[in-house]
């Protein structure tokens, strides 16, 4: 799907493409649900469906042992498949065999069609429905990561990301013939394509950064021409006006539309919400601006109380302001002659690539050290550095830094604002992490989870199988933002050790591989939101371990994202709630209540106390001091004894 995203009255237009899948729903009595077909495409005689399907599991990393090994991968799932319409259809890859006539060769038959030059307004044949499931070919080119297919005469289209990760990936070209079946790369670096119904024109969209996309029009062939001129879409003189209050109008209703059909309650938890629209709607006329709006829609889904119901602004092209944001990773207090370094934010010691500007390798700065000059410019005087660094990240600054009265310089480089939001938080948790260390003197561990997404999925890897031979660890999920990881780091945390691999003497390895052999604890607090309630709940209904804290927030119902307004706004609209075994609702408006309730309270909390973690390591070592892991070690070798002698 496209849509212009477009600034009020008179804007600038820029496509943008999207695709939203919502949760998948369990299928029953069939394998489709195994195989995943999607992007189906007829073929321009309408003799072919083509589509895309996971049905090629091949195993990459060999085996369930090994470092951090925490599953079996099977990348490269997807292949090229057809169902022939009618019977009697030749599949077009299918190779020529001696029983084929002479004269009569499959390739001979395409290209006599073309002399044909075969009328298109013929009537396509009707679909043999009788036997439809029998007529399954697959297209003989490898299984990749593919996504879209197009459909021409002579060849098929796809994107290629194997290998990209979550970049664009490169179309390729497969031609459909029964001999080579060539496989070219038609474009490098697309995000998305479309083809037209004859398949004579590729409309590709490729990204570079924040950038409107390019979009290009050309022709279905095996590569993509050198020469562009006239083939590019041009949107920087595209211009459409646009009555800002006649769209905020339109969006409001759409918006209100929005949550009548999508909503995870048909009847709206009772409430009237025709009345609803009846009474907000007089206010659409006194907005002022687009955020006016999303404060009415903000009023208007709040009468139905979903946590998930929110709102996100349009996004646009243009540079946020806090783009021009820089920070050096640290606390600093303002003083008379400059700004004193209170605290450099630490990031964990074995990565250098991850450490704050003021603590990166050959940096020469220290709590307590006072910043008099940036670039040369006195900071005496300024209000705030951030006015000395702006537009500075990413950019080599010189400071001139005091201590003890002598001063020196350095060479730093700042970081953006959301990169400086990220030290802090790391900062937060390392000084945690190194609080249960010393309380334990190195027997529990501690890993914090910021969300729920791919980048926990790494520091959870990276941080509980660091921490898997501790007596105790301890599971922070407090400020968690959500995402949707939750069973799988469940999965990770339910193993359970049941044999021991012996051998010399040496220190046992456990089996099942890489579980956790240790006691465990869970924190969470109200700031705990969205998939990590989900993970709370999860903890506390498998029986896991003790959940310590505070009451979640209570946002209970998982949303696809898909709920978009005319201008790229987001509606969202809670969508699909879940229940336990006994039908009973869970989390929504409600939370996930502790098992032991702990709060940090706010003037210990300022004074750097953190009440919670200070009770999870007390239960931690009584819960282990209850229950001391075993010694490991086991019987002595059977004795062969020798045979009697005869």
């Amino acid at each position: 799907m496209f849509w212009l995203s477009c600034a009020p009255v008179v804007r600038t237009c820029v496509v943008r493409s999207r695709s939203t899948s919502p949760p998948p729903a369990r299928r029953t009595g069939s394998r489709t649900g195994a195989t995943n077909p999607d992007t189906p495409s007829f073929s321009p005689d309408g003799k072919w469906l083509w589509f895309l399907s996971d049905r090629t599991f091949s195993l990459s990393n060999g085996s369930p042992w090994g470092d951090r090994n925490i599953g079996p991968a099977f990348p490269k799932r997807t292949g090229i498949y057809a169902l022939a319409l009618q019977a009697g259809e030749r599949f077009p890859f299918q190779p020529a065999t001696e029983l084929d006539p002479a004269d009569k060769k499959p390739d001979a038959d395409k290209k006599d069609a073309k002399k044909k030059d075969i009328d298109k307004k013929k009537p396509l044949s009707a679909i043999e429905w009788a036997g439809l499931a029998t007529r399954l070919y697959q297209a003989p080119v490898p299984a990749g990561d593919y996504s879209g297919l197009g459909v021409s005469d002579d060849y098929l289209f796809t994107i290629d990301s194997s290998g990209s990760g979550d970049g664009p990936g490169d179309l390729k070209s497969i031609h459909i013939d029964n001999n080579e079946h060539k496989i070219e790369t038609y474009a490098a670096k697309i995000s998305d394509f479309d083809i037209t119904p004859d398949g004579k024109t590729l409309l590709t969209i490729s990204r570079k950064g924040k950038n409107a996309p390019d979009l290009l029009l050309t022709p279905a062939g095996e590569k993509q021409p050198k020469e562009l001129a006239g083939k590019k879409i041009e949107l920087d003189h595209l211009r459409l006006r646009i009555d800002p209050g006649q769209e905020w109008s339109d969006e409001f209703v759409d918006a209100w539309r929005l949550h009548r059909d999508h909503y995870y309650d048909r009847d709206l938890h009772g409430v009237d919400w025709k009345a609803v629209r009846a009474h907000f709607a007089p206010f659409v006329d006194r907005l002022g601006d687009r955020a006016d709006l999303d404060d009415l829609l903000g009023q208007m889904v709040a009468e139905i109380g979903a946590m998930h119901s929110q709102l996100h602004a349009p996004t646009t092209v243009d540079q946020p302001a806090s783009s021009l944001i820089a920070g050096l990773g640290a606390h600093l207090t303002h003083e008379d002659n400059g700004f004193r370094i209170d605290h450099i934010y630490q990031g964990d010691r074995d990565l250098p690539d991850q450490q704050s500007p003021l603590a990166a390798p050959g940096v020469d700065a220290r709590d307590g050290d006072l910043i008099v000059a940036v670039n040369g410019q006195p900071t005496a005087g300024q209000p705030d550095l951030g006015s000395l660094l702006a537009d500075q990240a990413g950019k080599q600054v010189l400071l001139t830094l005091s201590r003890a009265g002598k001063e020196h310089k350095v060479i730093v480089t700042p970081v953006p604002y959301m990169k400086e939001r990220d030290l802090r938080a790391r900062d937060w948790e390392v000084g945690r992490a190194d609080v249960v260390d010393r309380a334990s003197h190195g027997r529990i561990g501690y890993l914090h989870l910021q969300s729920m997404v791919g980048d926990d999925m790494e520091a959870f890897a990276r941080e509980f199988y660091a921490n898997i031979d501790k007596d105790g660890l301890i599971v922070d999920v407090r400020g968690n933002t959500g995402g949707n990881i939750d069973s799988w780091v469940l999965t990770q945390l339910m193993r359970r050790p049941w044999m021991f691999w012996g051998r010399y003497g040496n220190a046992p390895s456990v089996d099942m591989q890489q579980s956790f052999q240790g006691r465990l604890i869970v924190l969470s607090d109200e700031m705990t939101y969205s998939d990590g309630e989900t993970f709370s709940q999860g903890i506390k209904s498998l029986h896991i371990a003790p959940l310590l804290g505070e009451r979640t927030a209570g946002a209970g119902v998982w949303l696809s994202d898909g709920d978009r307004l005319i201008d790229n706004g987001n509606a969202r609209t809670a969508e699909n709630p879940y229940f336990d075994l006994n039908g009973h609702w869970l989390v929504e408006n409600k939370g996930v209540s502790p098992d032991i309730e702990v709060e940090n309270m706010p003037v210990a909390t300022f004074n750097g106390q953190d009440q919670q973690l200070d009770a999870a390591i007390a239960w931690l070592r009584k819960d282990m001091a209850d229950h001391p892991r075993m010694d490991l070690k086991p019987e002595a070798f059977p004795v062969q004894q020798p045979a009697a002698p005869r």
